[in-house]
């Protein structure tokens, strides 16, 4: 079937039909409505504040059908007067959810007027990918149920191909496809938003300084078109911001509820986090207010506080092997850790959006979001240790050596807190056969660790050695009983810090900042006029990164009064923690005693003697302390074609994006401790140290450019059953810390013919980025109201895969990294760019509400999706982050005044790193499978009583740890758990 010329029409004898489509459930404007002019087969569909525009419509009287996701299709008349613009406003309804009046009216039942949000979001939900012209999938904000603490992380983890990665019990990352964090952007309204990434020098962007709050729904792109950045090799996340247009009148929503965690329970105040008493039962609010005050202006406010109370409980296995009778393949358990880490998390955010119509078709939006994190975690751990070259064990126990063994205490204290701020200014114009987009955004975001500066040391250690340790009845994760014996063979309370020595102390204070600005203009133009219309978009983009960050880190060691270190006078006894006493270990070991890391500070600030610093100190701050500057300027071309009959559409096109990287870090120099003639300058380890590591005292830059090309087809099979085929050339640029200038030379003291002279570690300042090549086929079928069943496949090729190459040095590296001769044949260690790789996989998506089953059935809604992946690379490729399995499922029911979410979310198995234990040894995160659960029951609109909980089921975290030969018994290395997290509350809407 091919494209049939459309008769030919005089300006005077067409006009223009605009309008405004909105849900009579929930007086939201649709975005997305698909609206219709049969009689001349033109298609327009709504933008997002509800609005149309169809020109080239004859004069007369004109048919409009218009159709929504979960709503009744409606037609309506409109009369069109020639040269001239006709409005009209279009109200969908839903015949399941509505009745009539005694004239025939259609009117909104309350009872289903309450239950709207519910329905409302799976319909958006599905609309928005049934419509879109690429592979994405778009879910409304309050489609998985309440996410009370306002992390949009807990949110994402539902959508099909995505995962999230926990740093503790807090969603920090998600990645898209399986690829690691770095490769997935995060966005508000297409913006890039600023990550100070735990103050790393890393892309990930962390989920700890962004609130759900401010979100009315959220886009997960697969494939980019080429109006979008092309770094998104697994895909990118958009946070789309509520806006006032999207309602007819005020609305008010508020939920107030109480956090706590299912191992403290009690009102009343207890120990911890820190050494004084607080509450663990916490409240918590968030209200959102949405005035359009007229038809051309309206704003939304938006605020949020959540304080949060959670335990982290750590129990960890290492096994030896080597030494004594220890092989790969018969290990010994030689130090287990147990580990006690509650911690607290305040996030607050305020946000502001609104939208002014400067005339009939330009709307000029203004977007701002603060975003506030401060969180403290005292992690305190105790470390049993049966030393080298144990005889006497097996799978289930160890006996060490006679005084071979030690025990030590340990302490991770600070506070990490940091904001973002987030501005944008917009001007959109919907024309009739025009529209154009320009702006610009701002986004600043810090992270900052502190610990003296709040009173105490972030790292305190305390040891006691000359021990026999033994252990018994050894599990998956921790020996069933431990045995420690002093010299005299006499056993004693390991738990117990007071008969510990003082050993050493640290400090950790990082500052980073990151800061991006940008700006674009983006122009549509629609050809009607032509057989196959044809609409054709150009745009400009401009975006700059800056990254800050300064990393402190001193350690010193305890002399004490004597200045020896670890003698009679170096006891912890005064330091011990008498607040923090008698907490529950969690996994069946007696309460141990912990040391309090601000009496220690006290004890230095009042001795500073006593305390040695380590001469690395200078060396460790100098390492971690950069600055980059990165610029990517884009340019554009997409043009969109429909054929036969609108079923078929292609949009295609090309991106151009051109990279400059300029960063600033640290030189070695392990000649500038001698003067011209060789001597040394001087003796003093400290000073050396100052005088080799130099201070951003390197720079250097690194540029590269590329066409991403890409092409979506869209083919209607039938009304409900649609057929996707796309191809995209994306790239995933380089980790700032791999780029970024600095080497570390070490010498070999005591060199040896024919072996390497020392040790070469290298950043690679022209590492390349990754170039992928993406190819997707899916099918979708959408059930109605509101459900869609959609399989997919997918490939990315990958060329300049990142890996880690381990060399001598020779003449070419002499020049590559800029090195001096006389370390060639040195050993060199780098990342380059080392071949090709291939990401294979399939995907599945499922969601529908059972309206085909009688009764009380009809109630409930399900869903269910899944991504599943083949790695496929050399021997050198590096899968860090990479997760081959993810999944979804759970069910829900939306009645008349109760509703309730059941959801598992299942993350498979994830490669972490290599390990240096065992030949082929590597670090993996174990597959998991979480419970959470949602309910609500309504009083009335105004006022609801709701209950939700994560991790139901208190589903470990497990880090597994093995290689070929490896036991089953030794492959657990640790196991973390952080108890049930609950909120209960009241919530409505005014």
């Amino acid at each position: 079937m091919s494209a049939v010329p459309l008769p030919a029409q005089s300006p005077s004898s067409t006009g223009t039909v605009s309008g405004r489509v909105t849900n009579a459930l929930t007086g939201r404007t649709l975005n997305n409505a698909r609206v219709t002019v049969p009689s001349v087969n033109k298609v327009a569909f709504t933008n997002e504040y509800g609005e149309f525009v169809i020109s080239g419509v004859p004069a007369g009287e004109a048919t409009l059908q218009v159709f929504f996701t979960g709503l009744d299709t409606k037609e309506v008349s409109v009369t069109v007067e020639p040269g001239q613009t006709s409005s009209t406003t279009v109200v969908l309804s839903s015949a399941a959810r509505a009745g009539t009046d005694a004239d025939g009216e259609t009117i909104m039942l309350d009872a289903f007027a309450v239950e709207a949000t519910e329905q409302d979001g799976a319909a958006i939900a599905v609309n928005e990918q049934r419509f879109s012209s690429n592979l994405k999938t778009v879910i409304a904000a309050d489609a998985f149920g309440d996410v009370t603490e306002g992390n949009p992380g807990e949110f994402l983890k539902y959508l099909p191909g995505v995962s999230v990665d926990y740093v503790a019990a807090d969603v920090r990352t998600v990645s898209v496809r399986g690829f690691g964090a770095e490769f997935t952007s995060v966005n508000v309204d297409g913006n890039r938003m600023a990550s100070a990434a735990s103050s790393g020098a890393s892309r990930t962007f962390e989920f700890e300084q962004v609130s759900m709050n401010n979100v009315a729904r959220i886009e997960v792109v697969k494939v980019p078109t080429p109006s979008m950045p092309a770094d998104s090799l697994g895909g990118s996340v958009n946070l789309i911001s509520k806006n006032a247009f999207e309602r007819d009148s005020r609305e008010i929503k508020y939920r107030a509820y109480l956090s706590l965690n299912s191992e403290d329970l009690s009102f009343s105040k207890s120990p911890g986090p820190n050494v004084e008493e607080s509450r663990k039962i916490r409240p918590g609010f968030d209200i959102s207010y949405a005035e359009p005050f007229s038809s051309t202006f309206g704003i939304v406010a938006n605020a949020l506080r959540s304080d949060q109370f959670n335990e982290q409980h750590r129990s960890r296995n290492t096994w030896q092997t080597s030494g004594g009778n220890a092989t790969p393949a018969n290990p010994y358990l030689r130090t287990y850790t147990l580990q006690d880490g509650p911690k607290e998390t305040l996030r607050q955010s305020f946000g502001v959006n609104a939208d002014w119509k400067i005339t009939d078709h330009g709307v000029l939006s203004f977007g701002y979001q603060w975003n506030d994190y401060d969180s403290f975690f005292g992690n305190r751990n105790l470390n049993i240790n049966a030393g080298s070259n144990a005889t006497d064990f097996s799978g289930d126990h160890t006996n060490g050596r006679s005084g071979a063994g030690e025990v030590t205490g340990g302490s991770s204290f600070r506070n990490k807190f940091g904001t973002t701020n987030h501005a944008s200014l917009d001007f959109k114009y919907f024309g009739p056969d025009l529209r154009l987009e320009a702006g610009g955004f701002y986004s600043y975001a810090s992270n900052k660790y502190r610990d003296i500066d709040n009173g105490y040391f972030s790292g305190v250690n305390t040891r006691r050695r000359s021990l026999t340790v033994s252990y018994d009845d050894i599990q998956d994760y921790q020996p069933g009983a431990i045995s420690v014996r002093n010299s005299a063979g006499q056993e004693i309370d390991w738990t117990q810090q007071s008969t510990f020595n003082l050993r050493s102390v640290r400090s950790q204070q990082f500052d980073s900042w990151d800061e991006f600005t940008g700006g674009h203009v983006d122009v549509t133009k629609t050809f009607t006029g032509m057989a196959v219309p044809l609409e054709l978009k150009a745009g400009l983009a401009s975006r700059v990164q800056e990254r800050d960050l300064i990393r402190r880190q001193d350690d010193y060691d305890y002399l004490g009064p004597d200045g020896v270190a670890e003698s009679a006078d170096d006891s912890a006894a005064p330091f011990v923690d008498t607040v923090y006493a008698g907490q529950d270990p969690h996994f069946g070991f007696p309460s141990p005693q912990w040391i309090d890391p601000g009496l220690v500070y006290q004890h230095f600030v009042a001795n500073p003697s006593y305390f040695r610093p380590n001469v690395n100190n200078w060396q460790n701050r100098v390492q971690n302390d950069y600055r980059l500057k990165e610029t990517i300027n884009s340019a554009y071309l997409q043009g969109q074609m429909k054929f036969l009959d609108n079923r078929l559409a292609v949009l295609g096109g090309v991106r151009f994006e051109d990279t400059q990287v300029d960063g600033i870090g640290f030189r070695y120099d392990a000649r500038a401790i001698y003067d011209a003639n060789g001597n040394l300058i001087t003796s003093d380890p400290y000073q050396q140290r100052r005088l080799q590591y130099q201070r951003r005292a390197q720079t250097a830059s690194s540029s590269y450019d590329g066409f991403y090309p890409s092409v979506h087809f869209t083919y209607n099979i039938a009304e409900n059953l649609l057929l996707r085929a796309a191809y995209a050339r994306t790239l995933g640029r380089p980790e700032f810390d791999n780029i970024l200038p600095g080497t570390v030379i070490e010498p070999d003291d005591n060199p040896v013919a024919g072996e390497p002279g020392g040790d070469i570690t290298v950043r690679n300042t022209g590492l390349q980025p990754y170039q992928g090549d993406n190819y997707d086929l899916s099918v979708e079928y959408y059930f109605k109201p509101a459900g869609v069943l959609s399989l997919g496949v997918f490939q990315k090729n990958i060329d300049g895969f990142f890996g880690s190459v381990v060399k001598l040095v020779d003449q070419a590296d002499l020049a590559a990294y800029n090195l001096d001769p006389q370390y060639l044949g040195y050993r060199l260690e780098t990342t380059t760019n080392a071949g090709d790789a291939k990401v294979t996989g399939w995907e599945f998506n499922y969601m529908q509400q059972l309206v085909f089953l009688p009764g009380i059935l009809q109630d409930f809604s399900v869903f269910a999706n899944g991504t599943f992946l083949n790695l496929d690379g050399g021997v050198t490729a590096d899968w860090s982050g990479f997760i081959e399995k993810t999944g979804n499922f759970g069910f829900s029911y939306t009645g008349e005044k109760f509703t309730g979410m059941v959801k598992w979310n299942y993350r498979g198995e994830q490669f972490r790193s290599f390990q240096t234990f065992a030949p082929g040894a590597a670090e993996y995160y174990d597959d998991r499978l979480y419970l959470d659960l949602n309910a609500e029951y309504k009083f009335s609109k105004r006022f609801a009583i709701f209950a939700n909980a994560r991790n139901v089921l208190n589903t470990p975290q497990e880090l597994l740890r093995y290689g070929p030969d490896t036991p089953a018994y030794a492959s657990t290395y640790q196991l973390e758990e952080f108890g049930v997290q609950f909120a209960v509350g009241v919530k409505g809407t005014f």
